[in-house]
């Protein structure tokens, strides 16, 4: 089915992308026109020695075979650090980097697991701009997350880090990395979060020129409108975020905004606390 797929959305000009399936290796995506692999997770099982084993079970429950089991959390997290294979990883991400796949790790979304249980973490100040039940929601998942055993939540901790680890080691390998948020999922503030997996990508171990990539021209590629995007040049299109300090130096100031041109219209400072001030409110109401 894979194969069929790849093969109409290659006659077609187009290419495959979504969630990896649970029993299909990111290597076999790539060879089937899978142009994106999402979530610091799946690549994490495939540069494993648990890989082979991890998937052939998750796909059987999945697939409703009668005495399946879905691997324990545990026993997932686990087995996937302990039998990481640094040989096996980089042939893994050879194969991505050969077939121009993108990596869109975010991190964020594992760094939720981690911190669920940090007071500064849920109190996040963003949260105001998200809609009560939503943050409803996140505080079960949260609540649900924290209540892990203390061998669990040590293992959180783990795979969060063993993803930064790998996101180095495939940015190293020439996988193409870009920027990406899960936006909505528990704590994952739409705009706000991905300032904050741009310096996540600093810590897997990119410069900030590349992690800037990540979310410029690495999209613009990903787009094949590298002609429009990306970029700041003549002819492309005129949006652009001006900063009021050097994200070379600290990428942590891709957040102090100075102003935004949208389809070259100017935002200033005060016209973008005017539009928080207005997100805050709607979501209050919503």
């Amino acid at each position: 089915m894979l194969a069929a797929l790849g093969a109409e959305a290659r006659s077609l000009g187009l290419h495959l992308a979504g969630h990896v399936p649970a029993g299909v290796a990111v290597t076999e995506l790539a060879r089937h026109n899978f142009l994106t692999i999402e979530h610091a997770r799946d690549l994490l099982y495939d540069c494993s020695r648990y890989g082979p084993e991890f998937r052939r079970s998750s796909g059987a429950f999945l697939d409703g075979d009668r005495g399946a089991v879905r691997p324990a959390a545990e026993t997932r997290m686990r087995r996937t650090i302990n039998e990481f294979d640094p040989e096996l990883c980089r042939g893994v991400l050879a194969t991505l980097a050969r077939n121009g796949t993108f990596y869109v790790p975010t991190h964020v979304t594992r760094e939720m697991d981690a911190r669920a249980t940090e007071a500064d973490y849920r109190s996040d100040p963003n949260r105001r701009y998200i809609s009560p039940a939503r943050n409803a929601e996140w505080d079960r998942d949260l609540t649900e997350t924290a209540a892990a055993s203390p061998i669990v939540a040590s293992l959180y901790d783990g795979f969060f880090h063993h993803g930064l680890k790998v996101t180095g080691m495939a940015h190293q390998a020439g996988v193409r990395i870009m920027a990406g948020s899960d936006a909505n999922d528990t704590m994952i503030s739409p705009g706000f979060s991905l300032h904050r997996e741009l310096w996540l990508l600093t810590q897997a171990g990119l410069s900030a020129m590349d992690v800037l990539r990540t979310a410029t021209t690495a999209p613009a590629a990903y787009l094949e409108k590298t002609d429009l995007l990306g970029g700041v040049s003549a002819g492309k299109e005129a949006d652009l975020v001006l900063l009021n300090g050097n994200p070379l130096s600290d990428i942590r100031n891709t957040t102090s905004i100075a102003a935004v041109v949208v389809n070259g219209s100017l935002y200033n400072r005060d016209a973008l606390d005017l539009l928080l001030a207005e997100a805050e409110t709607a979501a209050k109401g919503s």
